[in-house]
This record gives C-alpha cells, structure tokens and sequence, in this order.
C-alpha cells in the first residue's frame, strides 16, 4: 500500500508560508490555526524546521522534523495535506 503523503518525513526543502517568515513549512505540507484571541492568550504559532544534528529527540526518521510552537501563549493548530482517495479506498500513512 503506497503512502500518500507528500514527504511525510519532513524533509526539506522549507519554505516561508505565504511569505511569512516565522511560519517555515515543509515541502508538500500547509499549515493551519485559529486566529489570534482578543485577550492574546491565542496566537499563530511559529512554525520551523529542526535538523537531527540540532535536536535528534525530534527527528523520527530522515534529518529533519517539523516544529511549531507558541512562547507564552496558547494555540490550535497544525500541518496538513490534502490526497486523492476513494471512498473505501485502505489508506497508509
């Protein structure tokens, strides 16, 4: 069963979302959040890459990983990708 995802290990390259240069996204992968509360206890996240060399804990396979994070507030967020599937369709990922 082939997987479906578009470098589902994170492996570079990265790239600024958007042109916003605290949101860096691996290729193939989009982010998301909630937008920032009223009270600013809720904000987007930074998002960034870490090599194994800098962090290995981090890395579960290749050399990179995926990172996002908030410094001293909250967040909903995440990564995500859209595929092709079928209905009923056996997916791996």
């Amino acid at each position: 069963m082939p997987n479906l995802l578009t470098n589902p290990d994170f492996e570079g390259p990265y790239r600024n979302w958007n042109g916003i240069d605290e949101v860096q996204v691996a290729q193939g992968w989009f982010p998301f959040w909630v937008g920032a509360s009223s009270n600013n206890q809720r904000r987007r996240p930074v998002y960034q890459a870490v090599s194994a060399a800098a962090n290995r804990p981090r890395v579960r396979t290749g050399s990179m990983a995926q990172t996002y994070h908030s410094d001293g507030a909250q967040h909903l967020a995440g990564l995500m990708q859209q595929i092709q599937a079928r209905p009923g369709q056996r997916l791996h990922f």
